[in-house]
Formats: structure tokens, sequence, C-alpha cells
């Protein structure tokens, strides 16, 4: 008999991808538009996401964080929920 034993542990996985404002696992076109759409405003609960400097002040994106040139991608945030 064995006491203490669980089996099997999966392990959860959490991706952030700095600049992806839309949440759809890349950054490209449409962060930089929702977050330009969004500068000048006050950061609320609707739009923390587009305040990419984590500052309180959403601001028109620069280079240094929107590249899609690159193609910044995180598999972990682009398959969320899909089941397995």
């Amino acid at each position: 008999m064995q006491t203490g034993a669980f089996g099997d542990v999966a392990s959860p996985q959490m991706g952030v991808l700095i600049g992806d404002t839309t949440g759809n696992g890349a950054v490209n076109s449409s962060d930089i538009a929702q977050t330009q759409s969004q500068s000048g405003q006050a950061v609320t609960s609707s739009n923390f996401r587009e305040d990419v400097t984590a500052n309180g002040a959403i601001t028109a994106p620069t280079s240094r964080w929107f590249n899609p040139s690159q193609g910044p991608d995180c598999p972990a945030a682009r398959d969320r929920g899909k089941s397995s």
C-alpha cells in the first residue's frame, strides 16, 4: 500500500506574449491598431491589455514593442481553449 502517491501529475502552462493586445497568440497589425485606438485613454479593466509597458498609460505603439515582420508567436496562447 502506497500512501501519499498521486500518480501522474500534469503541469499547467502559461504563455505571455508582450504586445499581443488582442490575445490571439501573435503580435500583428491588429494589435497595433487596437493600441493606437486607445492611445491617450485612461487604463481601465476594459483596455488594460493596451497598456503594453504596464506603466498606467496607453501610448502609441512603437517598433520596440510591435514588430509584426519578425512574427513573434506564443503557441501556449494560440492553442488556448483547444482540447487535446
